[in-house]
C-alpha cells in the first residue's frame, strides 16, 4: 500500500496513522531512518529504558549481588586467567 504526507517548511512529515500502527510506534516516540542507495527506510527506534532488564538472565548470579566495581574486578580476574590460560596452551 502507498500512503503520501505533505511536508511542511521546516522539514516536517506526520506519518499516516495506519503506518503507526503497523510500525508500533507510540506517541510521543522515535523512529529511524536508514538510506540504502535511493530507498529510505523507516523503523520504531527502540527506547533505551525499553532494554531495562535484557541482559539480567545472561549475568551469572554471583555478579547479581556485587557492587559495579566488585563486578568489574571478578570480571578483570577473570579475563587474565582466561590469557593466562591461552597463554599457557601457546606454549605447549
Amino acid at each position: 500500500m502507498v500512503y503520501t504526507a505533505p511536508i511542511t517548511k521546516q522539514g516536517q512529515v506526520s506519518i499516516p496513522v495506519a503506518l503507526r500502527k503497523f510500525l508500533g510506534v507510540t506517541l510521543p516516540g522515535t523512529i529511524l531512518f536508514k538510506r540504502t542507495g535511493d530507498t529510505v527506510t523507516i523503523r520504531p527506534a527502540k527506547d533505551i529504558f525499553s532494554l531495562e532488564g535484557i541482559l539480567h538472565d545472561s549475568i551469572p548470579k554471583e555478579l547479581l549481588n556485587l557492587s559495579t566495581q566488585e563486578a568489574i574486578a571478578q570480571e578483570k580476574k577473570a579475563a587474565i586467567k582466561g590469557h593466562l590460560a591461552r597463554y599457557e596452551k601457546s606454549l605447549r
